[in-house]
């Protein structure tokens, strides 16, 4: 019975609006006038009729495509922009942007005429506006004028599903973090890139719940129709699959491309297509000189290193490429420990555990060069690296990258830990290398990771995770006498601050590389170096939601101070909405810019001020 109080206190019995068929759709659409769109001057104004029982108001050319009727999906809902317009949305709301904000005092008038929220009315005694959503988190920005206006598609995609979702831990009230982690979550599992279609129908059934907690907290501004387009999207993902064949990203880096090549403003469609024959020329040049460097190939900056070596011994198979000038050094403490986590990590050697000692003074004919020389200790001049790059993937030390905006000294490994499988969550301290007997080609060596390993003992509390996010305490440690990992069994992460405990409590961040696919090394499929992805994960997980109730009447209370509005804005405000109501109710409003768009009489001109959606920079 609370939970009347968010709404309008009417209990709501209706079912899931049908959808219609293919042939329903079609006879509806032949009962539409054909009305020529835009303000064309044979057009009129057209009174709406409520009782022909149409919500059409013109009929798609596509629908005169034989193939059209059959077509599983007729319209693709675009994720990026979909995406783009609720995180702008939201942040807008949480931090009062001009212009952008949901909670503004139209959205409290609504309240008032739906007769919902009274706690967040506008208050007649000097008409204060509470705002209990955008002052706790813009008190944290202390940068003079920030703006959020030059944000890409790509980054509000970062910002929903990462970001946004740490930085309201602890600063927001629990039930307000909770419904914004989830709808964050869902967009993080819808854009993964391999779809269940158990977890899509589990999706399917926890965004409609999702909405309606957002709804008991936000004001009704906020749900336009790209929030509400989001209940369609699992439905089009098990239609089409994953969001990479689906979503604008590609399409708009073609756009960014095709729109730089302009020259003469006056003819952007020459401009392009002699952009394009140039590009052809070069391209196809370009096949007749292998030994220069083009862009098909130029190596990436996180090259992946190619190990050319025959040796049968997969710890001299690394693949890893060291950056930067070494510092040679001795390490006498810990040389055993090196060259034992070595031995018990190279599967050639667990044959041999068991009479290791006896091949040091017996060499059998079954033994190969590289056996041998791993059977023989590293060099005592040990070689220590800042850097390196493994598979694709940059590592810094912790000591390299303190000047540095990036974070790339994140690692994660998996182990056991009293007979139980855990991941370890650490920072990497020094990039190693042992080199053993050289072969002919002068190559045997091992890259080993030295990590200070943070304390997950979750029966210390030193490990806190509420099913969305890891918090790590970073100032305790353990396994201290156990630093040493091989180079290949890392994986990156990385840590953010975490808002809720504060203090040396770090938030665990695990993604996917946008850069690296995990593909069969038989298929000949080949990813083009010059093409650009975007972030996605490896997969979608399935994930609960939860089901308390939200009670949000104390989200106000602190609010001592609100925002002062003058009486005649408020009454002004109420004149407007009267007006356009009446307005609203016999006319249809008309799209103005598509028959601009259409006309061939129109002289079309790109401006320099184009708003950009493109990632590139």
């Amino acid at each position: 019975m609370e939970e009347k109080k968010d709404y309008d206190g009417k209990i709501e019995n209706r079912e899931k609006p049908q959808e219609f068929s293919a042939a329903e759709l079609r006879q509806q659409l032949e009962n539409v006038k054909d009305v020529k769109p835009g303000k064309h001057p044979q057009s009129k104004k057209r009174k709406r009729d409520t009782n022909d029982g149409q919500c059409w108001k013109k009929r798609l050319c596509l629908w005169d495509l034989p193939y059209w009727i059959d077509l599983k999906l007729r319209h693709n809902l675009d994720v990026m922009h979909i995406e783009k317009n609720i995180c702008e949305s939201l942040l807008g709301t949480f931090l009062a942007l001009p212009g952008k904000s949901k909670d503004s005092i139209n959205a409290r008038l609504d309240f008032e005429d739906m007769g919902i929220r009274k706690d967040l009315h506008l208050k007649h005694d000097g008409d204060s506006l509470y705002d209990g959503y955008a002052s706790n988190l813009a008190s944290c920005i202390t940068a003079d004028g920030c703006n959020l206006q030059g944000l890409k598609t790509h980054d509000c995609h970062i910002i929903l599903q990462r970001i946004l979702l740490a930085a309201l831990r602890g600063i927001m009230h629990n039930e307000i973090y909770v419904a914004i982690a989830e709808l964050g979550n869902f967009f993080q599992q819808l854009c993964a890139r391999t779809l269940k279609l158990d977890v899509l129908r589990q999706m399917k059934d926890n965004i409609p719940i999702i909405l309606c907690k957002l709804e008991k907290i936000f004001p009704p501004s906020l749900f336009d129709v790209m929030l509400h387009l989001s209940i369609h999207l699992p439905d089009e993902a098990i239609l089409r699959g994953p969001v990479q064949y689906g979503w604008m990203y590609p399409v708009e880096r073609r756009l960014y491309t095709l729109k730089h090549s302009v020259r003469n403003m006056a003819r952007p469609e020459g401009s392009i297509a002699e952009a394009y024959v140039a590009n052809e020329c070069l391209h196809a040049c370009s096949r007749y000189f292998d030994d220069l460097e083009t862009r098909h190939n130029r190596e990436g900056r996180n090259r992946e290193h190619l190990d050319t070596s025959e040796g049968d011994i997969s710890v001299f198979q690394h693949g890893v490429d060291l950056l930067g000038a070494p510092r040679i050094t001795y390490l006498e403490k810990d040389y055993d420990k090196m060259v034992w986590y070595v031995l018990n990590n190279c599967p050639e050697v667990e044959p041999f555990i068991e009479y290791i000692g006896a091949l040091r003074y017996v060499r059998g004919e079954d033994i190969s060069d590289d056996l041998f020389a791993l059977s023989c200790e590293p060099d005592l001049r040990i070689r220590v690296y800042s850097a390196c790059i493994v598979d694709g993937v940059r590592y810094h030390t912790v000591d390299r990258e303190k000047n540095r905006r990036t974070q790339n000294s994140g690692v994660m490994a998996e182990g056991t830990h009293n007979g139980e499988d855990i991941e370890f969550y650490g920072c990497l301290r020094e990039i190693i290398q042992l080199q053993y007997n050289a072969d002919s080609t002068g190559h045997r060596s091992v890259v080993i990771f030295r990590c200070d390993w943070f304390d997950t003992e979750s029966k210390k509390g030193r490990l806190k995770d509420d099913g969305l996010f890891k918090s790590i305490n970073h100032s305790c440690f353990w396994y201290k006498n156990d630093p040493f990992i091989l180079a290949p069994q890392a994986t990156m992460v990385f840590y953010l601050q975490d808002t809720k405990f504060g203090g040396n409590w770090r938030v665990v961040q695990k993604f996917a590389h946008r850069h690296l696919w995990n593909i069969d090394e038989t298929s000949g499929d080949e990813i083009p170096k010059d093409v650009t992805l975007s972030y996605q994960d490896d997969e979608c997980v399935a994930s609960n939601i939860q089901h308390t109730e939200v009670i949000l009447n104390n989200v106000t209370a602190g609010v001592e101070n609100g925002v002062i509005i003058d009486a005649s804005v408020v009454e002004d405000l109420h004149r407007q909405r009267e007006v356009e109501g009446m307005q609203n109710y016999f006319e249809d409003e008309e799209d103005e810019t598509y028959w601009q768009y259409a006309s061939d009489n129109d002289e079309r001109t790109i401006p320099n001020d184009v708003d950009d959606d493109s990632d590139d920079d």
